[in-house]
């Protein structure tokens, strides 16, 4: 009796250890500082209500979805009563909105008839708005980074963006190709400054592929009016700096696994699956810890060098794992990052693209890479690149030179 009692109390006792978790390392908890509550921001507001109607004030109808996120944010069960389908702006569509990247679009952008197209009510309301939007000298996403966040409508923002580069290859087709130099490196200027306000990583990788589109626009209209183009620097600290979008995407990793404390439907065995035994196996600080050590080095790998970058690509940065006290969030740990190093290489990249602008017209072939000095830029029909440690699908360390 007296061995089984021991027993007892022995595994009790181990029990008891079991259930015991980390307190939040300092790690952790720097990157939620990040995540601040503000309440009121413009810009974000307008953003938000890009797409209304054109008889509706953008920045009202972003505060009214606002409030609705909100609630959702309280009860991922509430029912968002959205803006209706009916009264947005049209979407603009059709190969001029193709994507600036792909074979062909810059070819076909540049041999259309604008005259006609550009013309429309909806795409003068859309251009108005980015300019307005253009203005702003702020900006800060106000949803929390949850699985259920609701983003700003940015493929909107995207055809404006695009509207702004038609007017001006049709200034550029109308002889003034100085205006529409002019025209393109003040939206080139634009575009990067809310590149660096953006404290997302979707906003983030947004402005950065806009910017890269008015740099190869840029590049065309120079080659075929043989004027002189300014020299583009190289992406600043704050261009660059991911560290608060990877904070965002730590916090909504925080909230997740937070969440799944204790939740008997990690074994998928139903509610009345005691929550004790799960916290043997998974406990969500030790977790949420091992996540903070990766988004900490993420946000630290967004300001190297192209250089540095190169050589560090493929390195494991994966925090601490215990598979024996934490083995469901040591797993969890392995399979829930998605590879941010493509997303990290974008702007690297990007600094290639501008160091062969800067070169085009002064011989491309003294240009240096930013990944390896020795590395000579690859010369095609139509374009000239940089060789990178990622694939680079977006022709981003490529510069066009001619359609």
């Amino acid at each position: 009796m007296k061995t089984l009692i021991v027993i007892l109390l022995f595994v009790s006792t181990l029990v008891l250890i079991a259930q015991i978790d980390d307190e939040l390392s300092s790690q952790s908890n720097e990157l939620m500082a990040y995540i601040e509550t503000p309440v009121y921001n413009e810009a974000y507001f307008y953003l938000l209500g890009f797409y209304a109607n054109k008889n509706d004030e953008p920045a009202d109808v972003g505060k009214a979805l606002f409030k609705q996120y909100q609630q959702l944010e309280l009860n991922d069960s509430y029912q968002v009563v959205e803006y209706e389908q009916a009264k947005k702006l049209p979407l603009p569509s059709g190969e001029l909105f193709c994507r600036a990247w792909e074979e062909g679009c810059l070819a076909l952008l540049f041999s259309s008839d604008l005259s006609d197209e550009l013309q429309q009510t909806d795409y003068q309301v859309l251009l108005a708005r980015v300019n307005h939007f253009h203005q702003f000298n702020h900006y800060q996403t106000l949803t929390k980074p949850l699985i259920t966040e609701v983003f700003p409508p940015l493929q909107y923002l995207r055809a404006a963006e695009r509207i702004k580069v038609l007017h001006a290859i049709k200034a550029h087709q109308a002889g003034n190709s100085q205006g529409a130099i002019t025209a393109l490196q003040q939206q080139l200027s634009t575009l990067r400054k809310f590149l660096a306000l953006q404290d997302n990583l979707i906003g983030k990788v947004f402005f950065l592929m806009k910017a890269a589109e008015v740099v190869d626009v840029l590049s065309v209209i120079g080659a075929q009016s043989q004027l002189n183009l300014d020299t583009i620097k190289t992406l600043s600290h704050e261009e660059k700096d991911l560290s608060k979008s990877f904070a965002r995407e730590f916090a909504m990793s925080f909230y997740m696994l937070k969440a799944l404390d204790r939740d008997p439907e990690i074994f998928h065995l139903g509610d009345d699956f005691p929550g004790w035994i799960t916290r043997i196996l998974y406990k969500p600080n030790m977790t949420v810890n091992a996540n903070a050590s990766v988004y900490t080095q993420l946000g630290q790998r967004s300001l190297l060098t192209p250089a540095q970058f190169a050589k560090t690509t493929g390195a494991d940065i994966s925090g601490s794992k215990s598979f024996i006290r934490n083995y469901i969030g040591s797993v969890l740990t392995d399979i829930a990052l998605p590879n941010f190093d493509e997303y990290i290489a974008r702007f690297m990249d990007f600094d290639a693209k501008v160091t062969l602008f800067n070169h085009l017209y002064g011989g491309v072939d003294k240009a240096k890479s930013p990944y390896d000095k020795n590395e000579p830029p690859i010369k095609a029909a139509k374009r000239v690149c940089f060789n990178g440690p990622l694939q680079d699908d977006y022709m981003l360390r490529c510069v066009t030179t001619k359609i």
